[in-house]
């Protein structure tokens, strides 16, 4: 019997032109749709459509900076496996560029 894939939501920015939104963007396009995401732009349509993918979804990855505190204690609420992508870290690389 084949083990059914966990259902993962990215919350974060894709439509973006930053480091992460890129880095997202190239996330969902190579996915080949096992991915879900946002795809609303109206703000109530968006926190409803993210309040169904975190209760339907068995993983959240957490993308860039974001306002995340309430979503995370949500997901961690609900047992829900959680995952941050750290797409930098201005204290190591000011540490290894010697600033």
């Amino acid at each position: 019997m084949r083990k059914e894939r966990p259902k993962i939501f990215l919350y974060g920015s894709y439509k973006d032109n930053t480091g992460p939104a890129n880095v997202n963007r190239y996330l969902i396009q190579h996915s080949k749709n096992n991915i879900l995401y946002e795809k609303a732009s109206n703000k109530l349509v968006k926190r409803i459509e993210r309040l169904l993918y975190f209760l339907y979804s068995d993983v959240i990855v957490f993308s860039g900076l974001g306002k995340y505190k309430y979503w995370l204690q949500y997901a961690k609420m609900l047992g829900k496996k959680t995952i941050y992508l750290m797409h930098g870290c201005v204290n190591y690389e000011a540490h290894i560029k010697k600033f």
